[in-house]
Order: structure tokens, then C-alpha cells, then sequence
């Protein structure tokens, strides 16, 4: 993985900056797109060196999240997002989320800013308003069968591996609710 010496200037202007949970994607959002040079190289213990005495890295203006292999540095997806403010991967890596500020105009619905994507083909899986930035991060079941977030007063549940699908279905109403006898009312 990228240690902090290998954190060079990819990732210094980063707002947010993420691993997956295993350790072999890292991810992070800045104003720029990254596109290593020549000069820039991945060693094999995942640190950035390089073959120059001075860096020099080809940056192009535009606002992404990146997501690269962390042990060798590798371009893994470019996703074409502004303004992110946060990222979190899925248990599994497949699939990342992306935060941005909620932004209104008057007289108008706010525009969708919590974005779920496929990290294989850089697909849109689901696109929704999230208004808080505490909380705003879906949960997954370790498996990814189940994607779940907090709206409101609310929990939405949708089928993990294509949230684009809607929420989950249930086969009979059920409740969430805390309890203060530990579990022990079975009623």
C-alpha cells in the first residue's frame, strides 16, 4: 500500500482520500485528473518514487475521483465527479460512493449528490439527495447482497450488487426499533 512517503503530490491536493477495506484500491478526489508521467514510477512495496531529480507529473484540469491499484499505482477508474467531498468503498471494493455539498437552485428540487459506481466499468449504479454530510455513508453487508442508508426518518434498503434496481424487497413488514433490555424481549 501507499505509505505516507508515496503520498506525493497525487494525492496532496486531495479533499478525500479512501482504501479499500483489503488494501488494494485507493481512492481520492481532487480538481485535477491523475496521469502519471514517465518520470513517475510504483515500486513494488506500493511507494512512488522517481527515475528524475525533480517531480514532474502531467495533471490535466479537470475534476475527478480516482481510483488507482495501491500496490503499484495503477489507473484503475477515472470517475467523472466534481466537487466531491467524501468517498467510501464497499466491503468488497467493488463499488464506490461519492458525497458532494448539496446544491439548490430556487424554485427547484436539489440535485442528487450521493452517487454509487460501479468500479469495473465506471458505471452509475444509483443517484440520489442526500442532504447531511453526517451519515451519508451507504452500508453494505460484508457479502454486498444488501446496501443500506440512512434518509431522514428512514432506513433504504437496496439489493447491494445494483442498487440501481431500487430498494430491496421484503417479503412481510418489519420493524427497527433500539431496545434497552439487551435483546432479551423476544416478543
Amino acid at each position: 500500500m501507499l505509505g505516507p512517503t508515496g503520498l506525493h503530490s497525487a494525492v496532496a491536493q486531495a479533499k478525500s482520500v479512501v482504501y479499500c477495506r483489503d488494501g488494494r484500491l485507493l481512492a481520492w478526489a481532487t480538481p485535477t485528473a491523475y496521469v502519471p508521467c514517465p518520470a513517475t514510477r510504483f515500486t513494488g512495496q506500493g511507494r512512488l518514487t522517481h527515475t528524475n531529480a525533480r517531480w514532474s507529473s502531467s495533471w490535466h484540469p479537470r475534476c475527478r475521483a480516482v481510483v488507482v491499484d495501491a500496490a503499484t499505482g495503477a489507473l484503475v477508474r477515472e470517475l467523472p465527479v466534481a466537487k466531491i467531498v467524501e468517498l467510501a468503498f464497499s466491503p468488497q471494493g467493488t463499488l464506490l460512493a461519492t458525497w458532494q455539498r448539496p446544491v439548490s437552485e430556487p424554485g427547484k428540487e436539489p440535485a442528487d449528490n450521493l452517487h454509487v459506481w460501479r468500479i469495473s466499468d465506471g458505471q452509475q449504479v444509483l443517484s440520489v439527495f442526500q442532504r447531511a454530510q453526517t451519515g451519508w455513508t451507504p452500508q453494505w453487508t460484508d457479502d454486498e447482497i444488501l446496501m443500506a442508508r440512512l434518509v431522514t426518518n428512514e432506513v433504504h434498503v437496496y439489493n447491494g450488487q445494483d442498487p440501481s434496481a431500487g430498494t430491496a424487497s421484503r417479503p412481510e413488514p418489519y420493524r427497527i426499533a433500539p431496545t434497552a433490555d439487551n435483546g432479551t424481549d423476544r416478543t
